[in-house]
């Protein structure tokens, strides 16, 4: 099977990369290879692709927001268009999304089944069913408008969720490894009230085999996937824990800054529906 991905230089690309099993043939599209996601119909993919994974995103943080929206909404639906021009052979386009669409909520977020209606027209004048957490989430939330839009995809579309997906080799740019960072330095760490959100964090070796269980999975034609964590913590415990693994206290701040909510993603469908024995943080 050959598989086009982009984003090559991600950390869950690498990841991804690293966990292909023997039969794949993997073929990077990205900007090392002239393909630009903000122009990405200004160039022919690549017509004897079976499967796509979008991984090409802008990230926080951007100076200019609206390079969110240039990246994540504009670039990733015309890349959609193109593949769907162009390869007639391709048989799923894989999306990562974020976990981040789904705002902050007291519950886990479980996927829902009626998202494809609201993804298809809430960005002509309906309100989203999501508060996304932030201009970064919102660009990706846009994002799974656009490919989960019927009329323009001829093949079949997963989306997933990642729920702050981490390494223990992060750097600052990730929540993991900024506090990682801040307890190794002594920066204090700030904390909202109640030390909110909870999150429970998904490992890149478990995210990579989601990704790789949906691809080839003979799913339904469009379909949502969470990628999170079986442990659940708050941004206090979190650290702690991450400072006990580095024999080292973190230094915390409290702030009254309130989140209103936390940021979890039900494991339920990948556990139980994909098989994923997921690592304990």
């Amino acid at each position: 099977m050959k598989i086009g991905y982009n984003g090559c230089t991600s950390q869950m690309a690498i990841n991804f990369v690293q966990h292909a099993p023997k039969n794949a043939v993997l073929v990077p599209l990205g900007r090392a290879q002239g393909y630009e996601l903000h122009r990405p119909l200004d160039k022919d993919y690549p017509d004897d692709l079976d499967y796509f994974v979008h991984f090409a995103a802008a990230t926080p943080p951007q100076k200019d927001e609206s390079e969110y929206d240039k990246i994540n909404y504009n670039g990733t639906s015309d890349l959609h268009t193109s593949l769907g021009f162009r390869n007639k052979k391709l048989k799923r386009f894989i999306y990562i999304s974020t976990g981040g669409v789904y705002g902050y909520l007291p519950e886990p977020n479980v996927e829902m089944e009626d998202y494809m209606e609201f993804a298809h027209t809430s960005w002509y004048g309906l309100r989203p069913k999501y508060k996304a957490a932030d201009a970064y989430a919102l660009s990706k939330q846009k994002g799974e408008s656009a490919v989960w839009s019927i009329e323009s995809s001829p093949f079949a579309v997963t989306v997933i969720r990642p729920f702050f997906p981490y390494t223990w080799n992060d750097g600052p740019k990730r929540l993991i490894g900024r506090l990682k960072h801040n307890i190794e330095q002594e920066i204090p760490i700030r904390l909202n009230k109640d030390a909110e959100p909870k999150i429970n964090p998904i490992h890149m070796d478990d995210l990579s085999k989601i990704i790789w269980k949906t691809l080839t999975r003979k799913d339904k034609q469009f379909e949502i996937y969470n990628a999170a964590g079986p442990t659940t913590m708050n941004i206090k415990e979190l650290a702690e824990r991450i400072g006990k693994r580095l024999n080292k206290k973190p230094v915390f701040v409290q702030t009254d800054n309130d989140v209103g909510g936390n940021m979890l993603g039900d494991t339920t469908k990948i556990t139980e529906k994909l098989g994923i024995k997921l690592k304990q943080f």
